[in-house]
């Protein structure tokens, strides 16, 4: 017998969690107290504006911004690009439902980046500043000599672990391999 719910007539509620969090002391690096409502919200921004997307296996792949692969690319395409990738990092945040009004600055090798977030406990300019992301880039969208900032180097550092932690994983598939093509050979020969 089947039972008779009608689980489609029931109510269903969105809940809203509040925001409140622990409050990130960046002047002495530090976690002090607590944090809530915009105060929190901004404190988010910075966190996620401050993570690569998909460098971290324990963020999930909806967080962070993508800025690794704009080193090195021609300015007015990284102010294209820009206000889409910050957007689409920010509003996974459901307290955020717009991200507008962009400005850019730049200043020698940085670019410096203002722009207004729409929250739903207000709204504020915030910025992402002093980003070296154009290899000493110029104003007419060509790439020019190396940077010695700590900004690229460290980038660049990171490149190289992802890159050795994808050949580990490479090497780990391929003995995956192996180890299926043994197993199939002995149930298949049944030994």
């Amino acid at each position: 017998m089947i039972p008779n719910v009608n689980i489609l007539t029931e109510e269903i509620t969105k809940v809203n969690y509040p925001s409140r969090t622990y409050k990130i002391n960046l002047d002495k690096d530090r976690i002090s107290g607590y944090t809530d409502d915009l105060d929190a919200i901004k404190q988010a921004i910075y966190l996620i504006l401050s993570t690569e997307r998909y460098q971290h296996i324990i963020y999930s792949w909806d967080y962070g911004v993508e800025l690794l692969d704009l080193i090195g690319k021609p300015i007015p395409y990284v102010m294209s690009e820009l206000p889409r990738r910050i957007k689409d990092a920010l509003i996974q945040d459901d307290r955020i439902s717009d991200v507008v009004d962009f400005e850019f600055q730049k200043v020698g090798k940085k670019l410096n980046v203002t722009f207004k977030v729409i929250t739903t406990l207000g709204n504020f300019i915030t910025d992402l500043n002093g980003v070296n992301l154009f290899n000493g880039g110029t104003n007419d969208g060509t790439s020019g000599g190396t940077s010695g900032g700590s900004d690229l180097n460290e980038i660049k550092s990171l490149k190289q672990e992802v890159a050795g932690l994808k050949a580990t994983i490479d090497s780990i598939s391929i003995g995956l391999d192996k180890i299926i093509d043994i197993q199939t050979d002995l149930i298949t020969n049944g030994k």
